[in-house]
């Protein structure tokens, strides 16, 4: 079975950007990165279990590594 002309462009233009998946989604890790920073700097004076979401920031950050 012969790929179809759609399929064929659809290759070509993978080949064509191939990072732009990989930069879309450390856009998407480093924009938690900031809200999950924010919530910290602002839930912390407040409650002293907003630094329990340090451990999951440092996990972020590690899962961006991996990107």
């Amino acid at each position: 079975m012969q790929p179809n002309d759609e399929e064929l462009m659809s290759r070509q233009e993978q080949r064509d950007r191939p990072y732009s998946g990989r930069v879309q989604a450390l856009a998407i890790i480093l924009a938690l990165i900031a809200a999950v920073a924010v919530t910290i700097l602002y839930f912390g004076p407040i409650s002293r279990t907003a630094g329990l979401l340090l451990p999951y920031m440092a996990w972020i950050v590690f899962a961006s590594t991996l990107n």
